[in-house]
């Protein structure tokens, strides 16, 4: 699996991407319906940036929670997946729209 692109995750209370240094504490209640966004940008200088953000249905949108920028030997092209570790959850509606 490697090397891929950027892992968003939420694990143990913390909301940010697979590498533990570059997560934030963000609560989440279980039973609460949440959306989350995630974005990756090619840049000039070849580097990637991903961002990401969630928040409660019943709540705004927020801003970019968390984004990191990783260097140019990231993969230019990629898939996703969503993926429920030891949780009962629904995924509801994807969508994926182009930059």
């Amino acid at each position: 699996w490697r090397p891929n692109g950027n892992i968003g995750v939420w694990r143990g209370g913390k909301l940010g991407w697979l590498d533990p240094s570059n997560r934030s504490t963000y609560g989440i209640q279980l039973g609460v319906e949440y959306q989350w966004k995630l974005r990756v940008e090619t840049n000039p200088d070849g580097t990637s940036t991903y961002s990401m953000k969630t928040w409660s249905t019943t709540g705004p949108e927020p801003g970019w929670m968390r984004v990191v920028t990783e260097d140019a030997s990231d993969l230019s092209a990629g898939s996703l997946m969503l993926l429920a570790h030891h949780m009962d959850v629904t995924f509801g509606d994807l969508s994926i729209t182009p930059l």
